[in-house]
């Protein structure tokens, strides 16, 4: 049996995020940063510059053709709005290569993006005036399982196999054959990237919002969000908390709504964050 811990140390097959974030990173750390320090350190990858305006351009974010440079871009959106669009394609980065024998990458990214779209729709019905947060914490809630699927694929492939057969839980197969589940290898991965510490709670208690006491509310979205994932790919197993739905004041209809929101807009965003395996 592995903890989340130890699945991540041997994680030493996947990328780490690239070095130009982890540049905007200690700026956005910094108590004193500035925009100017932030705009530098942005500029100092001209790939990075380069996704990042095309990012905040597509019609996925509302401003075509208004930004034309970063410092622009932070003038608008703001110091942390943008880290949050350069963590985003960060992950995306990081990922773009990584292949596994168990899981289509593009179906993977396709339907991560789907949850992310879902959590920040969520987030601004909920009033989150940092809704974009809430679309990377969306973007990494299934993270874990790329891991388990890359460190432990028989076993990740065991629970899952068993899942489908049964009906059953897929988090509580992977409790029992693994030792761990999918949100909490997620949340270690978190802690050991050092990203912002807020994404740990959500992203670990996705399963059960209720076991969390700081970001319970982010943890119902990123709970929805993953059913509502879940739920298109009918999936049996998986059922939406009724306290998560009542946090966020989700009924029927509401759900319906926000399925047809997140339709709307997968392509787009798939192909903003992941232009190589969309256009595949």
């Amino acid at each position: 049996m592995l903890s989340a811990v130890e699945i991540v140390e041997q994680t030493d097959r996947l990328p780490s995020l690239p070095a130009a974030y982890m540049k905007v990173k200690r700026v956005i750390d910094d108590p004193h940063g500035s925009i100017r320090q932030l705009a530098a350190a942005m500029s100092s990858d001209p790939a990075m510059t380069a996704r990042v305006l095309r990012v905040v351009n597509s019609p996925f974010y509302g401003y075509p053709g208004r930004i034309e440079t970063v410092t622009r871009s932070l003038n608008i959106l703001g110091m942390q709005q943008v880290h949050d669009v350069v963590l985003a394609w960060a992950i995306s980065s990081a990922f773009a290569d990584v292949r596994t024998a168990v899981i289509p990458m593009k179906s993977f990214w396709r339907q991560s993006v789907a949850r992310a779209i879902a959590a920040r729709q969520l987030a601004r019905r909920a009033g989150f005036v940092d809704a974009e947060r809430l679309f990377v914490e969306g973007l990494l809630s299934d993270i874990g399982h790329l891991i388990m699927y890359t460190v432990v694929p028989d076993l990740a492939i065991a629970a899952m196999t068993a899942s489908r057969q049964t009906e059953h839980p897929l988090h509580e197969l992977e409790l029992e054959l693994i030792g761990c589940d999918y949100a909490e290898v997620g949340a270690a991965l978190v802690l050991a990237w050092e990203l912002p510490v807020s994404f740990c709670e959500p992203i670990k208690c996705q399963i059960a919002p209720s076991t969390a006491t700081i970001h319970r509310l982010e943890a119902a979205i990123l709970h929805i969000a993953g059913t509502l994932e879940a739920s298109a790919a009918k999936s049996p197993s998986v059922q939406p908390d009724p306290d998560a739905l009542a946090a966020l004041e989700l009924d029927e209809a509401s759900l319906i709504s926000l399925y047809s929101e997140v339709t709307g807009e997968l392509d787009s965003a798939f192909a903003t964050f992941f232009p190589n395996l969309a256009a595949a």
